[in-house]
Order: structure tokens, then sequence, then C-alpha cells
């Protein structure tokens, strides 16, 4: 009983130095980069690459700041994406490195930038992935909470935002802190781990069944 109890908490003590250690795999997920300094948005047109890690699509999209002095632009932070530039409509992609037939667990904030509007967000792969939520964001000041779990069918996966293509204001979906992480896989060196725990497990009982 002592050795089948020993091994079995050796295994729990090294599990517990072994845990994941995924990590999201969306960079600048939380819009910080570029910093655009103490002005309170800077807009970016169809095509440009100048917020770090995505790409414009549609007409422009706003990098908006609280540094100014207007709290509730940003979540995470001080900078957050306005869907709408200025003049929306406008969206962001940007293309992951995933694993065929994993499941990702996305996650964001949302917020509008005035009034409640619209997002939308695409996942998959081709030019215009397919429509996986269509939401309604709360008003200026209010953070929602979204998470999705998604599955991976190629190599590169698109993760988009966008607003509305009728949303031609420059007031639109705030979106700010995006992860994507593999959803509850663990690690190879943490299956081995419960591997070992078992099988010291098993030797116990062996031992114990020996000596009876």
């Amino acid at each position: 009983m002592r050795t089948s109890m020993r091994c079995f908490f050796v295994a729990l003590a090294l599990l517990g130095f072994s845990a994941p250690a995924f990590g999201s795999i969306v960079v600048n997920g939380d819009f910080e980069s570029p910093n655009i300094g103490p002005t309170s948005f800077q807009t970016f047109t169809t095509g440009s690459t100048g917020i770090t890690g995505w790409t414009v699509t549609q007409t422009s999209v706003d990098l908006v700041s609280n540094r100014t002095g207007i709290s509730g632009y940003a979540f995470t932070g001080q900078q957050a994406v306005d869907l709408a530039g200025t003049p929306g409509p406008g969206g962001i992609f940007q293309d992951l490195a995933t694993t065929v037939g994993t499941l990702y667990t996305l996650t964001f904030r949302e917020s509008s930038n005035g009034a409640s509007n619209n997002l939308v967000v695409r996942w998959g792969t081709g030019a215009t992935p397919p429509i996986v939520l269509s939401t309604v964001t709360p008003p200026l000041g209010t953070w929602q909470f979204v998470s999705l779990n998604l599955l991976a069918t190629t190599s590169t996966t698109r993760l988009e935002f966008d607003t509305l293509p009728t949303n031609t204001t420059n007031a639109g979906p705030l979106l700010d802190t995006v992860t994507v992480d593999q959803a509850g896989i663990p690690e190879p060196s943490t299956l081995a781990i419960l591997g070992l725990g078992g099988l010291g497990l098993a030797i116990g009982r062996y031992r114990r069944r020996t000596k009876a």
C-alpha cells in the first residue's frame, strides 16, 4: 500500500510541474501594437498590415485609445479596434497556424463605439471564411465576454472579425483581448506522466498480491 501511494503522489507532483503550456496562437490580440501615442484613434485602410499581425478588410478600421482621457475604448491595456473605421465598414483577419482535427477555443471582448452595434466572426479557409457567429455588441463602457469552440480542418485557418457592410459610419463594434488556444488537449509529456502514475499504481498492487 505504501509503495503504490508513494508512486501515486510522485506522479501527481510531476504532473503539477508539467501542466500544459499552450498559450494563445493569436499575434497582438490586445491591439497594443503599434502604439498610436497621445491620439484618440488612427485609421488603417483596406489591405493595411499596420496593426501588427492583422490585415484590414472592407474600407477601414480605427485603432482607438484610452490615452486621451476618454475611458471605455479598451478592455486590456490602452488600445482596441473599432471595426467601423473613418469611415466604415471594416474588418480584420489573421491567418493562424493550426493542427488539422484540433479543437480551439476563441475568446474575445466586445463593446461599441457609442450605441450597440453588430459584429461578425468568421473562421475557416479561403478569402471569405464562413460566419461562425453574428452578435450584437453592448454600448460603450460595457465589455461582453465571448467564447467559442472551433475546429481546425486545415493547417492554416483564417480568423476574421467584421462589422456589417451597411455600417458606413465611423462608430462601430469595438474588439479587444482576442485569444485562440487549444481546447483541453494535454501535452504528450503530461500524458506520459499520467501513464507513469498508473504504472506505479499497478506495480504497487502487483507487489501486494505477490507478498500475499
